[in-house]
């Protein structure tokens, strides 16, 4: 430990730029993995305290971790293959690496503090500083003086590893503090409590007016393991109901150990009841439904449905369009906030209906982190496209606008949000705007 000790000490050194000239230890196989075994010791540990009270392991946050681990160790070898990195040096990449993360880990913590989107602004420039931080301090602290000529190149490609692990990967955290309190799950009362639930919760939506449409709110929160989804989701029934309505036209599904006993949960067979209901309440070829759906997606075109202990399955595009058919939804608006979303819109698409996806169907979105109020795409359209303007279609156009701006800050491959309106659907939103202006 001995060893360790002094290559902490040196690797805090170099983190301020400052050189050793004498080393007395070599690089083993066995230092190195003893030093990687203290360092990952200490970054989780640090990680689980920064998300007191109620620190949760988030799965992603341990891929991405176990990601940059191999970039890093691929700098690695190439700068030993190279000879730009010294055997006895090469052990200061790991303390190095530690530092940085933990001085990171500090500033997002005090920024989340305060305010989630200077949280999200440091993520966006913040990465930048770290990233040079630690390529200078390698390339400081690290380096053969014997092979400056032809270590330069192998630097350059261990500088572009390391951009890649600090600029690319998703910045998912591995642990995040809970912030509702998740009771244990009594399985068989909730089977036979979601039928009332769900029945109590459609009882409260008042029937349409004859003469004049109204839009009727229908929230998804698929995914029960990050609050996130459930946050959004309430948040949007609430800004519908501002713009649009009031509550008594909205009803949310939602997936979430909090309210297992007062929100029917979200699934397949709740959605279909749902919307069947729905059908009974409005004036078909007037009213609108608006269907959010905020979850996970996959590339197989479907988006997650999960509650731990219960064994739903997920939802597919031709599933939603089954349902809101079946319950003969007229003017159906689908928001389907999700990665690989835009794979929704060839089934959905009608002349009568439109849909709007927070991206294509080859491409992810972002922002679904456990800690989070909205996703991108969800804050884009809600929060700003539709306290601008309640034509859902021009808030989709100021929504797209916004995430591409804040992908491009933070150098992230684009969402691209979709959208397909049909013609009739465009014509009679107009027609709606207009009578009520």
């Amino acid at each position: 430990m001995q060893l360790q000790r002094q290559i902490f000490f040196d690797g805090a050194l170099a983190l301020i730029f400052i050189r050793r000239r004498e080393f007395r230890y070599r690089g083993s196989a066995l230092d190195w993995c003893t030093t990687a075994a203290i360092a990952v010791i200490l970054y989780t540990g640090a990680a689980w305290c920064f998300a007191t009270p109620k620190p949760e392991l988030e799965a992603w946050g341990l891929l991405t971790a176990l990601a940059v681990s191999f970039l890093l160790t691929a700098a690695v070898a190439i700068g030993h293959a190279s000879a730009a990195i010294s055997r006895e040096r090469g052990l200061l990449i790991l303390p190095l690496t530690l530092y940085v993360n933990l001085v990171e880990l500090g500033a997002t913590r005090f920024l989340d503090a305060f305010d989630n989107t200077i949280a999200a602004y440091y993520f966006g420039y913040g990465d930048i500083v770290m990233c040079i931080w630690l390529v200078v301090a390698i390339a400081r602290a690290t380096p053969d003086g014997r092979t400056y000529l032809r270590g330069f190149a192998a630097m350059l490609l261990i500088a572009g590893l390391i951009a890649a692990a600090f600029l690319t990967l998703p910045k998912t955290r591995m642990f995040y503090a809970a912030t509702l309190d998740k009771p244990p799950v009594d399985v068989e009362a909730i089977y036979y409590q979601q039928p009332h639930i769900l029945a109590e919760h459609l009882d409260r939506i008042r029937a349409s007016e004859p003469g004049v449409a109204d839009l009727y709110f229908v929230g998804f929160a698929g995914y029960a393991n990050q609050d996130v989804f459930l946050r959004e989701v309430r948040q949007a029934a609430n800004i519908v109901a501002e713009r649009f309505g009031d509550n008594s036209q909205s009803i949310i599904l939602v997936n979430n150990p909090a309210t297992l006993t007062s929100h029917p949960m979200a699934n397949h067979h709740n959605l279909r009841r749902t919307l069947l209901a729905i059908n009974e309440k409005i004036q078909a070829d007037e009213d609108f439904v608006f269907l959010f759906v905020s979850s996970h997606g996959d590339e197989d075109g479907t988006v997650a449905v999960n509650f731990p202990g219960f064994k739903f399955n997920d939802i597919s595009a031709a599933e939603i369009f089954t349902a809101l058919h079946d319950a003969q939804i007229e003017w159906p608006i689908t928001v389907i906030s999700a990665c690989y979303s835009g794979s929704f819109i060839p089934v959905l698409e009608h002349p009568k209906a439109l849909i709007i996806a927070a991206a294509a169907s080859d491409r992810q979105s972002f922002g679904c982190a456990h800690q989070n109020d909205w996703t991108y795409f969800g804050e884009a359209y809600f929060q700003h496209g539709l306290t601008l303007t309640r034509d859902p279609i021009e808030a989709f156009h100021l929504a797209r606008e916004r995430v591409e701006a804040r992908e491009t800050q933070e150098r992230k491959t684009p969402s691209k949000p979709q959208i397909s309106a049909g013609s009739e659907m465009v014509q009679k939103l107009n027609q709606w705007l207009l009578e009520a202006d």
